[in-house]
């Protein structure tokens, strides 16, 4: 059938077109290659451990569907191609899709599968070429929740190309680590949130978080940038500066861009204009502090390592309510005088 798709923006939520639980066919236009062991398939709830429990269209396991490789082919490979994309009509296109990578064992190279985006450009007189990587490779997320990841399109503009979607299995611990795609759309980019972005010297990255557009924080787009987390689950923080043993701090309060700027130090995204006239934020509060003079046993981990990072992973236990926790931004001192603020995350608790 007809592959090219002329008309966008565009998407496939793999909901509409009479899938099947199970089934390996795929939507028109879509290619699953021929050298795949088992291809990718359409499920509807959890296949297995450390899979997706429902499609992240609608959330609720039994209805709506969601794509997955299978970790049950050892060393196998499993490509899905999307439909070809004629982006002549649109002057900033990108490729935006969900994807759920969990496995409930230990990290290890064992059991890490992983997937690669590559794009396929269309020349004249039929000619193909085959860009790998247009993200970095998705390995496992252990926060068990579907997260956004785009493709930035604007180098083909007037072009037409297609997505392939390679995942890399192993099944050597077990069939623990599938793959799984949904919501895949094609369109313009959007208007940056106007909120601190992530610098050399200050960045934050909470359970793998993404911008509105779905740009991830190695591409320092400016925020705010969005986080979810499960009840019972992880939240998993990773701060970085620019240097080692750098102290640092990290709170939390609610989203408000631009409420105070600070030079060169950057921009608070987080808290509610100042009453006092202190010059901070009021509504925040302070989770740890490398700064503390009087530090408790939490705040003493708030330094970089030799390799200029600090993560943190906390339980999300007791369970926490649906809805939004909080937005958290960071504040790294350089050790010589001056500060500077990473970009803030809204955190959210979901099903």
């Amino acid at each position: 059938c007809e592959r090219t798709i002329s008309t966008l923006p565009w998407e496939e939520s793999f909901d509409h077109w009479g899938a099947r639980h199970g089934t390996t066919r795929v939507p028109p236009g879509w290619l699953q290659h021929p050298s795949n062991a088992g291809n990718w398939r359409h499920y509807y709830s959890s296949t297995s451990v450390g899979t997706a429990s429902s499609d992240h269209t609608t959330g609720r396991g039994g209805i709506g569907f969601y794509v997955s490789s299978d970790d049950s082919y050892s060393s196998g490979i499993e490509i899905l191609e999307t439909p070809i994309l004629d982006l002549g009509n649109i002057p900033t296109p990108i490729a935006s899709f969900w994807i759920y990578s969990y496995s409930v064992l230990a990290a290890s190279n064992l059991d890490e599968n992983t997937l690669h985006v590559d794009v396929k450009r269309y020349g004249p007189g039929s000619t193909t070429q085959i860009l790998p990587d247009r993200i970095q490779p998705v390995r496992v997320l252990r926060h068990g929740c579907w997260t956004k990841y785009c493709v930035d399109l604007a180098p083909f503009v007037t072009e037409k190309v297609s997505l392939i979607f390679s995942a890399e299995t192993d099944s050597a611990q077990g069939y623990y680590h599938d793959f799984a795609l949904d919501d895949f759309h094609v369109g313009p980019r959007q208007v940056p949130g106007g909120g601190q972005a992530p610098t050399p010297q200050a960045a934050l990255d909470i359970n793998d978080c993404w911008t509105n557009n779905g740009f991830h924080v190695d591409y320092q787009d400016p925020g705010p940038y969005y986080a979810q987390g499960r009840p019972s689950g992880l939240f998993r923080a990773t701060v970085s500066g620019a240097q080692p043993f750098q102290p640092m701090a990290l709170w939390v309060g609610p989203l408000n861009i631009a409420v105070a700027t600070f030079g060169s130090s950057g921009q608070m995204d987080t808290g509610t204009p100042d009453t006092t006239g202190d010059g901070i934020p009021e509504s925040i509060f302070l989770l740890g502090s490398g700064l503390n003079p009087n530090p408790s046993f939490l705040d003493l981990f708030f330094f970089t390592d030799g390799s200029g990072e600090m993560s943190i992973s906390l339980p999300l236990n007791p369970a926490l309510p649906m809805g939004t926790l909080g937005t958290f931004q960071a504040a790294v001192a350089d050790g010589t005088g001056s500060i500077y603020l990473s970009n803030a995350v809204v955190f959210n608790i979901v099903p």
